[in-house]
């Protein structure tokens, strides 16, 4: 365990964390695949002036820049291969790769068909990527693997608009990858999770209603809108199904949750492309409250118990109407 005094530079540390420019729609995303990459994702708690590393997740990405395993671009046979859209809720972080509900989703399917239909579930989600970048994902890297079903994975911050900067979601957790920073920016990063996670909830209330409100993030919302019926137009024309996976906000998840009318804004859009939506908010709500609901203390991603509620729900989403799927019926 390495322990750090950080009394000297408290205050140091969280004035100079750095700023991580976006670049393009047309070149970031990808970019943001960075292939083979072999790290981990490090998460440290301050007591009493002193830092310890905490926990540490493996993060690797295999050629293609995705945290899954390697692929053929040819389709198995007997296969049936489903696309995973996201940003970082989708790719896991904070959990081990098997955990991220992409996995568990695999797992389970395969389980449940017992051999006579293979499932691949390729998970080609980003850290950081908007849902118009996961458009441009799937258009550029997804469609040429020749998917049966797409999911796409969205949060409430999805509509962040082209050519801004990632800062206030990079806060939003203490993880840094050691082939990009150096490490004594971990400390930094801590206290600036700490103050995002200990922070007012009505903050953090008006920044999704912000990122929601036409007048003051028009842009974003019009790369949005555009990825929604870019998404709608692929189902039609391809004859592939298309469905969103809407995460909540990981704070009060009780029947006074307060950002239910994004979720029926999103739900409203979902219907005017054609596509479906499955919202984990009531199934994340009906959980036992006992389980944490983040990865860690300091960083609002899912943990393991919301991956797998996640992975659960979607699995039975599909079975419920497997033929609407394209799927046949479990054995």
């Amino acid at each position: 365990m390495r322990i750090f005094d950080v009394r000297p530079f408290e205050v140091r540390a969280r004035v100079f964390a750095p700023t991580i420019p976006v670049q393009s729609h047309d070149d970031y995303p990808l970019q943001s695949m960075l292939p083979d990459i072999d790290t981990n994702e490090v998460y440290f708690i301050c007591r009493k002036g002193r830092c310890f590393e905490d926990m540490v997740v493996p993060f690797r990405t295999n050629s293609q820049g995705w945290r899954d395993e390697e692929v053929t671009l040819a389709k198995p046979p007997d296969t049936f291969r489903i696309v995973m859209l996201g940003d970082s809720f989708t790719a896991g972080d904070g959990v081990a790769q098997e955990q991220a509900y992409p996995e568990v989703l695999e797992q389970l399917l395969n389980e449940r068909y017992a051999g006579e239909l293979r499932f691949e579930v390729l998970n080609t989600a980003v850290q950081g990527l908007t849902t118009y970048d996961q458009w441009w994902v799937l258009t550029n890297a997804g469609l040429p693997h020749d998917p049966d079903l797409v999911l796409v994975g969205m949060y409430l911050n999805d509509t962040l608009a082209k050519g801004v900067t990632y800062t206030d979601a990079r806060r939003t957790s203490n993880v840094l990858p050691s082939f990009r920073y150096p490490q004594t920016l971990y400390l930094s990063k801590w206290y600036q999770a700490l103050s995002y996670a200990k922070g007012s909830h009505e903050a953090s209330i008006r920044m999704y209603n912000t990122l929601w409100d036409p007048e003051q993030n028009g842009a974003g919302l019009e790369k949005w809108q555009e990825a929604m019926v870019g998404f709608g137009v692929l189902q039609e024309s391809l004859r592939l199904p298309i469905v969103v996976v809407l995460f909540p906000w990981l704070n009060e998840l009780h029947e006074g949750y307060p950002l239910v009318p994004i979720h029926e804004r999103i739900a409203a859009s979902c219907a005017e492309s054609g596509l479906a939506i499955l919202d984990l908010l009531p199934i994340f709500v009906g959980l036992d409250p006992q389980p944490p609901l983040w990865c860690h203390e300091s960083d609002h991603h899912p943990s393991e118990e919301l991956h797998r509620a996640a992975g659960e729900g979607i699995h039975q989403l599909l079975l419920s109407d497997p033929e609407r799927w394209g799927l046949p019926p479990p054995p």
